[in-house]
């Protein structure tokens, strides 16, 4: 390697290193994530988000699950949209007793990568306190050397790694924390950013995932649903946009609820439909039982809420129960 090369080499790794300390504290061993998105997608004053939060809290589901859920599909847009919806979902696992939380989460801004990226944080912080990341959950992840990409396929990279600029500015993960920190009292976190995927590749994180999943685990899929308009390069229709929007939702979510992953592959293929959480959602089916329920519990769009379909994202909380 060339003098110029090793240069530009450090160079870059001290840029990320220093992107990766400006969003965290470091002291007495905690190295704590600082909310990269309060006072944007949701409030920074946390009487204000606590208050906002119980409020959609109160909310009584159409829906009733009984069963303990053991996953959960949520939204994670800005609060003023998705808020309520996401509300439908905790609502019901409030009820319920955990002690560790899996979030698989889309990755939005970091570059582009194969595989998941395990935070090396300690905590996240928001403006409600700290959330605790289960280290041990995820050292262990982190350290699945043998665990490879597809066998098939010559690049036995780990599937796992950090990918420190991809957490920095990422929402996907963080605005699940605040509802998390309102409707459980004590639990840990193995929040996992997922980068693209191959086929093969989902067997496999499943697998090293599961072990790790009890009766007091709770597994969230972050994700928004359909997103129309020229603003998203997606407008498969441009007549009965309402209509036609749920109509692709809605074909999302029997394929979803149904936990049905050839029927899901094929709505994938004949629609394109730009599911921001498409690849965790896809991971969440490998993880569960092949004998769990899915519940459509909530659903709405930011084209009814506004009264413009322009531009719609749709929203959805998904329960299910084994």
């Amino acid at each position: 390697m060339s003098k110029s090369k090793k240069l530009l080499n450090i160079f870059t790794v001290l840029i990320i290193l220093s992107l990766f300390i400006s969003v965290a504290d470091a002291k007495d061993g905690v190295i704590a994530r600082h909310a990269a998105v309060a006072g944007k997608f949701y409030d920074d004053n946390p009487d204000a988000l606590r208050g906002q939060i119980e409020s959609f809290l109160k909310v009584d589901p159409v829906f009733k699950v009984n069963e303990k859920p053991i996953a959960l599909i949520s939204p994670h847009a800005g609060y003023i949209y998705s808020g309520l919806v996401a509300a439908h979902g905790y609502s019901i696992v409030k009820k319920h007793k955990y002690n560790r939380v899996i979030i698989l989460a889309p990755s939005h801004y970091g570059k582009r990568f194969r595989g998941v990226s395990v935070v090396r944080f300690t905590h996240y912080k928001t403006p409600l306190g700290m959330v605790e990341v289960d280290r041990e959950v995820c050292d262990e992840l982190l350290d699945s050397t043998h665990l490879g990409f597809k066998e098939e396929t010559s690049d036995h990279e780990p599937i796992f790694g950090t990918v420190p600029t991809a957490h920095i500015m990422e929402h996907s993960i963080e605005t699940q924390l605040p509802f998390l920190q309102l409707v459980m009292d004590d639990f840990k976190i193995v929040p996992l950013l997922i980068g693209y995927l191959k086929k093969g590749d989902y067997k496999v994180i499943a697998k090293a995932i599961k072990p790790f999943i009890d009766e007091n685990t709770l597994i969230i899929a972050s994700s928004d649903f359909l997103h129309y308009g020229d603003r998203y390069s997606y407008t498969p229709f441009r007549k009965n946009i309402k209509e036609n929007i749920e109509k692709y939702d809605q074909a999302a979510f029997n394929a979803i609820t149904k936990v049905d992953i050839n029927a899901l592959s094929n709505y994938k293929h004949q629609t394109d439909a730009n599911i921001c959480g498409f690849v965790p959602i896809y991971l969440l089916m490998h993880v569960l039982p092949k004998s769990s329920s899915g519940y459509l519990v909530d659903y709405d769009t930011s084209g009814r809420q506004t009264g413009d379909y322009t531009y719609s994202v749709s929203y959805a909380s998904l329960v299910f129960t084994p």
